[in-house]
């Protein structure tokens, strides 16, 4: 009754995997403390706000075999809390007697009912304790660049090296905890947002808790488009339900909701969705290499760190290839332009730009992608620029101690330059993409504009991508649908061909 029902949750190691090796470090480390009475056991779970972090929390607790209880759950996922219904009059009395007589401050009162369930759980070896939200107390106030008082220091830090069951905390910043906490944790794992396959569970868990249905395409739709956190799912979900507004209903709550809490409707978007650009029947997929997007999936889920180098026309899907990969190994993209790495600022020089991509990649544990590789030389046209360049030997010692897999893409049009083959070599794996086939244009001819192609003059546009067919299809959005026809459509299509091309042989070569 004090210390609340033992916590529950419906997600899995499977949901959690892709942390790696650190997750089944923490379960066993977990495991054993408990098992073996281990005092001061503390390990941290850092990261943005709706990482899940209190999830996984439950979920470490789950797989260790423990049961556990939350000291100040936030109920991310929306599950039932712990406690029980109060009847309306004892709930005013309780209210009354409370603003009464506790005089303490809310970081006062969550410390002392921490050291009140290691009490009560302290002879319990299956037992593991959750403390959300520690920056309760670390700071003081509202100040966040304030560390807490002396005094409270000195009894959380005593705390932290004498408790008797395994703590598990949850924090966004530990940069901002005093030193002296910092140094108390015998482990920690960054959670980053939740990649989009976790975001598809989360979604899936609400809407059945909610009792509303949607189908698979809607859920990995919203999965992909919205970085939305785990209460920002269960409030849109709730809201549509109340208001029968359905999947458009959702989609406005997520927007109002990003609004409300970052100022912008648009910042929920994930702009590094896959987006259409990315379809496998209309992709004109080649490698000297043999590297599909299959086998570089299964190469990541083996640990194995390929690099990979994806070039083709503009327009052609380079970055939805990418983002999709990501997508597919279960890992947040971190995407970069070599054009802005390559220029240095006030504040950082190139070399320290691309040294931080790098680094900030294999921290952040996500799949770094780097746009634009040709802009690594001043003058890419030359091989000797190439090997005079400062930054190229960096990006190429950067590369090969890289840990993670990474992928840089490149577009090909009329100035493009080969690569020297130095460059080349330090890529495990090479994707080009292609213009469509004859049947590929057919088929992206009834995926953009919903109807069959004319019998021939389609076949007649050469060099036609995907793209091509997308930024038509924006355009006609536009137009009234009296004037358009097969004929208007096929012209439409030859301009965007002739506009990209035009755009991509402008592009500027080096510095």
């Amino acid at each position: 009754a004090i210390v609340g029902n033992p916590t529950e949750t419906e997600l899995t190691y499977e949901d959690f995997k892709y942390l790696g090796e650190d997750l089944d470090t923490v379960i066993q480390l977990l495991k054993n403390a408990a098992a073996d009475g281990e005092r001061g056991v503390g390990i941290l779970l850092d990261g943005p706000t709706g990482g899940g972090k209190t999830e996984l929390a439950k979920v470490i607790i789950k797989e260790a075999g423990l049961h556990g209880y939350s000291i100040g759950e936030s109920e991310e996922l929306g599950s039932k809390p712990a406690s029980v219904d109060i009847h309306k009059d004892e709930m005013l009395e309780e209210t009354h007697t409370f603003m009464k007589n506790d005089t303490r401050d809310e970081s006062t009162k969550r410390f002392a009912a921490m050291l009140k369930a290691q009490a009560i759980l302290e002879d319990d070896k299956n037992s593991a304790t959750i403390f959300d939200e520690i920056e309760d107390l670390l700071l003081k106030g509202t100040d966040s660049s304030k560390s807490a008082d002396t005094g409270s220091k000195i009894a959380i830090n005593t705390f932290m090296t004498q408790n008797k069951r395994p703590i598990i905390y949850c924090g966004n910043n530990p940069e901002k905890f005093d030193p002296s906490v910092r140094n108390r944790f015998l482990f920690s794992i960054f959670v980053d947002y939740p990649p989009i396959q976790v975001r598809q569970q989360i979604w899936k868990k609400q809407l059945k808790l909610q009792e509303l249905e949607h189908s698979e395409s809607d859920i990995t739709t919203l999965a992909r488009n919205y970085d939305a956190s785990p209460r920002q799912i269960t409030n849109a979900i709730k809201t549509s339900k109340i208001a029968k507004s359905g999947l458009r209903g959702i989609e406005k709550a997520l927007e109002a909701s990003a609004r409300i809490t970052t100022g912008s409707r648009s910042k929920i978007i994930n702009e590094a969705s896959p987006g259409e650009l990315y379809a496998p029947a209309l992709s004109n997929m080649t490698s000297k290499t043999g590297s599909t997007t299959d086998n570089l999936t299964e190469k990541a889920k083996r640990q194995i760190p390929f690099s990979l180098f994806v070039k083709g026309p503009y327009r052609s899907g380079l970055k939805s290839l990418t983002r999709y990969l990501s997508e597919a190994m279960v890992k947040n993209a971190m995407e970069e332009s070599m054009i802005e790495l390559s220029t240095p600022s006030q504040f950082a020089s190139a070399e320290q730009k691309l040294t931080a991509a790098f680094t900030n990649a294999a921290d952040l544990k996500r799949f770094l992608v780097i746009h634009d590789i040709e802009h690594l030389s001043p003058a890419p046209e030359s091989e000797i620029a190439w090997k005079e360049s400062e930054l190229t030997p960096l990006f190429v010692k950067l590369a090969r101690k890289h840990p993670l897999p990474f992928a840089v893409t490149s577009y090909i049009h009329a100035n493009s330059a080969p690569f020297p083959n130095f460059l080349n070599n330090v890529f495990s794996d090479h994707i080009e993409l292609r213009s469509l086939t004859a049947g590929q244009k057919d088929e992206a001819y009834k995926k953009f504009f919903d109807q069959s192609p004319p019998p021939e003059d389609l076949k007649h546009i050469s060099g036609l991508v995907i793209g091509d067919f997308s930024a038509a299809r924006q355009h006609i959005k536009r137009l009234d649908p009296a004037q358009i026809d097969d004929r208007f459509l096929l012209q439409q299509l030859e301009e965007q061909k002739r506009d990209r091309e035009e755009m991509a042989n402008s592009f500027r070569i080096g510095f």
